[in-house]
């Protein structure tokens, strides 16, 4: 039996839309996680995973816009992380799809400490960095208003 990913405050950055969305992994990930201990439907399964592969393309696109836009030095070294994921993720929907019995604990757990180190270490880093740009951007909006 597989077992859950359980959200904790290891995963936040104090950004709402950054933890939003690693909520929404999460629950995506255990989604799969209770399909496959009730033995679902390996086609429902693997669009399970497929599901968790395009929200996740998604999201790092959206969030590498904004490392762009906030300037984040880094941005190069964090897509690449996001790559990594990504591909993580696609390697699991294909080792399911070539054996669903493949479909481990283990795997789950590097998926899981891969969400721990990114939001530690790369999401850790560049939120700072979204804090400030709203912050000038507030500012910048607050002196237009006074002119």
């Amino acid at each position: 039996m597989m077992v859950k990913i359980k959200w904790s405050d290891r995963f936040c950055v104090k950004l709402p839309e950054i933890d939003d969305q690693q909520k929404q992994i999460i629950e995506r990930i255990n989604g799969i996680v209770d399909a496959v201990n009730a033995s679902g439907d390996q086609k429902e399964i693997y669009d399970m995973i497929s599901d968790l592969t395009d929200f996740v393309r998604h999201r790092f696109n959206q969030e590498e816009k904004g490392m762009v836009a906030c300037h984040f030095p880094d941005h190069q070294q964090h897509r690449k992380d996001h790559r990594e994921f990504i591909r993580k993720i696609i390697m699991f929907r294909k080792m399911f799809a070539d054996d669903c019995a493949t479909v481990k604990d283990d795997y789950i757990r590097l998926i899981e400490e891969w969400l721990e180190h990114h939001s530690d270490y790369w999401d850790g880093r560049y939120a700072p960095y979204v804090r400030l740009h709203r912050y000038v951007e507030a500012c910048n909006v607050g002196k237009k208003k006074n002119r």
